[in-house]
């Protein structure tokens, strides 16, 4: 309840340069939890005023500690704690009396200014934003207090907050490969780096996020007994409280029994492996932190890097997970916002970004996030309009474009997204026609492309389409056949590709493969790589969709460049092959591969010792293809000869 406080005299809040009739208060800038000095000034008038009588009101918690004398008015005691709470303060003109003892006629005042009285007034620690005091009542302007005129003002406080230091919470060791019962210590400091002692912790262990109601940290650590995600915050009064500090603990170092390859993501150097049972797993490149374990640590062979995930998607330089609960992290390069947390700072461990989220994907570097409730969410860079908001400015928070999407796809600069009503919408660059809109005109605002599709992906520059009747159709860059072999070039419009029967496709920068449902894996366009940047070894070239390989259950490949791929066996062993001086394809080795070899038995990972370690070269007889450094073409394969894993393959 607000405070009423009768005051004979005139008071007024705290504005800029705010006045009634003939009194002013000028501007008072505060903080909170201070104490505040309200000059009540008297400015030229030509009525003479004797007395004022006011009620003012005070804002919840806001309290009137003194009324000091101004040149005017003497203020006699107030009387405090009345049972409602309120002052009374009297003031009023010095009585004088004359030689019989009766009181003096009241002095008057006008024309003049000065100080009338100063209101000392207490601000609240909790106070923030804007606050209004009202003051109303009467001013009497007879030496006998007998005619009056009402006063009615209404002044805001402007109350500006002081930036408080943030507690920064870590802990040691921060997740990974741990033994069973190790003991994890957290620390808490300031910003400046500086120990914070007394801060409230809390945890959990199961992934969810801290309260104060969760478990309590002790200075005798955290015992880690199982694979677990730690979730803990820091208090203290006058910080800010910390960021929920998230990592993940790995006691056991291999999948659990009975685990399969659920989802695969590889994008330049580093790749992703979601198991069934939810853990994630990472190799490869780690400069930017895009493996999330908190260093820039190459990894030759899969390290754990979190459990509980329910999907994942590899950008150029940087990770986005999204876990079963929902939550989005991310982690990685961020120049460009593409994490999505607000700034372009990059992170070595996964960070916060936003909940109810039910997917993700990825280009270059930006990022689109498919929310539960259907809305469509992007952020990072922008420079042909693939975020889809209408501009090309870069955004490092995730801003709204769409509502109604069922599913989402983005290549190296481009955006593909499918409605609930089975209609597919694209945005971004559209130099080689990948909007499959009829021309090469970016688009910075989602336009509808197709009807009745069931699902979409992309590669690079080029976009596949599986329509609900089963037909497959793609456009954009075909330079390498990697979409049909009937268009040279560019493909503007959806082209139907003569295939039947697909389950599922994957699409790079130069080929497309397509699993078909009896198990078959296809592929078309070229799959090579730059050996020592100057030899382009060519792994696969066909200009029309070729049996690669059978009993596959699952495909998946390099979005950016054409040099790293895999693929799940029925018999649930995992496939890499292609580019590894980074060690993305996991085998424990930096050996690039020209023919698959197995890094997941179906139980374990295999690991460099039990891998076929494949050094021959292939024959590329008639089917030489090399780039520029620009990326130029500067020979084409033989026509009708198709390479694949080392062989020469005459289609008919």
């Amino acid at each position: 309840m607000k405070r009423i406080i009768p005051l004979l005299f005139a008071l007024l809040s705290i504005a800029s340069n705010a006045s009634a009739d003939n009194l002013k208060v000028n501007a008072v800038t505060c903080t909170p939890g201070t104490n505040i000095e309200i000059p009540v000034e008297l400015i030229n008038t030509k009525t003479n005023y004797t007395q004022y009588q006011l009620s003012v009101v005070l804002p919840d918690g806001f309290e009137l500690t003194k009324v000091k004398n101004g040149k005017r008015f003497s203020i006699t005691p107030g009387r405090a704690n009345r049972p409602d709470g309120s002052y009374i303060i009297m003031a009023s003109q010095s009585v004088e009396y004359d030689d019989e003892g009766d009181p003096k006629p009241l002095k008057k005042i006008s024309g003049t200014s000065g100080t009338l009285f100063t209101l000392n007034v207490n601000v609240p620690a909790s106070a923030s934003g804007t606050k209004t005091i009202t003051m109303s009542g009467i001013t009497f302007s007879d030496e006998n207090a007998m005619k009056t005129k009402m006063i009615d003002v209404s002044v805001t406080i402007t109350i500006q907050n002081q930036q408080q230091d943030i507690l920064i919470l870590s802990a040691s060791p921060y997740g990974g490969q741990v033994d069973k019962g190790a003991k994890v210590l957290l620390t808490v400091k300031t910003t400046t780096g500086a120990s914070v002692s007394g801060a409230d912790v809390y945890y959990t262990l199961n992934g969810t996020t801290p309260t104060t109601n969760s478990t309590k940290y002790t200075s005798s650590g955290i015992i880690i007994n199982d694979d677990c995600t730690l979730n803990a915050i820091a208090y203290k009064n006058g910080y800010e409280p910390s960021d929920v500090l998230m990592t993940t603990y790995s006691v056991s170092l291999t999948p659990k029994p009975n685990t399969t390859v659920a989802q695969v993501e590889t994008c330049n150097g580093h790749s992703l492996f979601l198991m069934s049972d939810g853990t994630l797993w990472a190799c490869g490149e780690n400069s930017d932190g895009q493996l999330g374990d908190e260093t820039t640590t190459y990894r030759m062979t899969p390290i754990k890097v979190m459990i509980d995930v329910a999907s994942v998607a590899a950008g150029l330089h940087h990770t986005l997970i999204v876990k079963k609960d929902g939550t989005l992290l991310a982690c990685g390069l961020n120049l460009n916002g593409q994490l999505g947390d607000g700034t372009k700072s990059s992170r070595y461990s996964p960070i916060y970004v936003m909940s109810d989220v039910a997917a993700v994907a990825v280009g270059n570097s930006h990022s689109l996030i498919l929310k539960k409730d259907g809305s469509l969410w992007s952020c990072g860079a922008n420079y042909y309009g693939e975020l889809g908001d209408g501009t090309t400015t870069k955004r490092l928070s995730p801003i709204k474009i769409s509502s109604d999407v069922a599913s989402v796809a983005a290549g190296y600069s481009h955006s593909l997204f499918v409605k609930k009503d089975g209609t597919l919408w694209a945005c971004g660059r559209n130099e080689y026609g990948q909007l499959g809109n009829g021309t090469t005109k970016d688009i910075a605002t989602p336009i509808e492309i197709m009807r009745n599709v069931n699902y979409v992906t992309a590669g690079a520059n080029h976009s596949l389409v599986i329509k609900k009747d089963g037909s497959i159709w793609g456009f954009g860059l075909n330079g390498n056949k990697q979409i049909s072999p009937k268009t040279d070039g560019r493909i503007l419009n959806p082209e139907e590709i003569d295939l039947s029967n697909v389950d599922s496709f994957a699409a790079s920068y130069r080929h497309s493969f397509y699993l078909r449902k009896d198990g078959t894996l296809w592929v078309c366009g070229e799959i090579s790589y730059n050996h020592f940047a100057s030899v382009t070894e060519t792994i696969i070239a066909t200009n029309t969709p070729t049996l690669f390989k059978s009993d596959v259950s699952y495909v998946s490949t390099n979005l950016t460049d054409s040099s790293t791929f895999f693929f799940v066996k029925r018999d649930g062993s995992l496939w890499a092959c292609g580019h590894n001086t980074r060690g993305q394809l996991g085998d424990g080795t930096a050996t690039s591969k020209n023919t698959p070899v197995m890094i997941f038995d179906g139980k374990n990972w295999v690991g460099a010792t039990a891998v076929n370690d494949v050094e021959s070269q292939p024959d590329i007889t008639g089917g030489v293809v090399v780039y520029s450094l620009s990326g130029q073409r500067l020979a084409a394969p033989q026509k009708g000869v198709n390479i694949i894993g080392g062989k020469k393959v005459v289609m008919k």
